[in-house]
């Protein structure tokens, strides 16, 4: 068995506006630089910027991997964790089925040789087991048709019922050849 790569990046939680989120640097730097020459002043602004820029992740992220290991991060960490999701299941759709959303769109991007839609199979399974969900697509329009090798659509629309009762639809983009695309994306 082989290990999927998986990229995993810490960025600054979106759940906090620029000011909200320089605060406690903003007040630690402002009580250096009472002790700085005014020249000296100018580049603890520019160090603001840098080390607490919500636009970037921690400088290290050892602290908040800890974090993580013991599960304390919340909805509240400064730094959220940011991952392809491909430890568990690759579409999403899981997160989505457990809050109950009323429609989803997944796009399924992955290798499938021989349309075996291994990804989808897996979620499908996963909310079922873990959620009580279930999914239903008609995945056949997606089989290419012998004698072109194209298939009929590049998405197709189904329905999810959730074991509260409360139905739900789900729009599955799978990447496919119908024949219409250009010679270069044929190719």
């Amino acid at each position: 068995m082989t290990a999927i790569p998986c990229r995993i990046e810490w960025l600054a939680n979106p759940r906090f506006a620029n000011d909200q989120f320089l605060e406690p640097i903003e007040w630690a730097l402002g009580k250096l630089k009472k002790y700085l020459p005014g020249a000296k002043q100018i580049g603890v602004a520019s160090a603001k910027r840098t080390i607490g820029s919500p636009e970037g992740g921690p400088r290290s992220a050892l602290f908040y991997l800890l974090c993580e290991l013991f599960g304390t991060t919340t909805d509240v960490s400064k730094y959220v964790y940011l991952t392809d999701g491909a430890h568990f299941e690759n579409l999403a759709i899981y997160e989505l089925v457990k809050r109950e959303c009323g429609y989803i769109i997944a796009s399924d991007a992955g290798e499938d040789s021989g349309y075996v839609f291994s990804d989808l199979a897996n979620a499908i399974r996963k909310c079922r087991t873990d959620l009580g969900a279930e999914i239903d697509l008609k995945l056949a329009s997606f089989a290419p048709n012998p004698e072109t090798g194209f298939a009929k659509y590049h998405a197709i629309r189904g329905e999810i019922r959730y074991r509260s009762g409360k139905k739900g639809e789900i729009l599955y983009f799978k990447s496919c050849l119908t024949g219409g695309e250009p010679n270069d994306v044929k190719d």
